[in-house]
């Protein structure tokens, strides 16, 4: 199996990193990690970060667990939902 298995509810951090804001110091690691969180979690705070492009024809985010594996979630009828805000400064 690949990847860390990642139940709908659980107490499993996720690193949810993001290509289009620019790279910030996360320890000791310059990545572009949009946010941390615990699996199925919804956030009070939204936090806007530097984008690094004005244009960007796609954009890829990730989501992994501490060690760097990618976060395998199982067969559900819940979607992975991950909602992006924008707002010119």
């Amino acid at each position: 199996m690949q990847g860390t298995l990642v139940d709908i509810v659980s107490s499993i951090n996720v690193l949810i990193y993001c290509s289009l804001i620019t790279p910030q110091f996360a320890g000791s690691d310059n990545v572009r990690l949009l946010r941390a969180t615990i699996c199925l979690h919804l956030f009070q705070n939204v936090y806007y970060l530097p984008v690094e492009k004005s244009l960007f024809p796609d954009i890829r985010i990730e989501l992994r667990v501490l060690d760097g594996e990618h976060a395998a979630f199982e067969d559900s009828v819940i979607p992975t939902k991950v909602e992006l805000h924008f707002r010119r400064i």
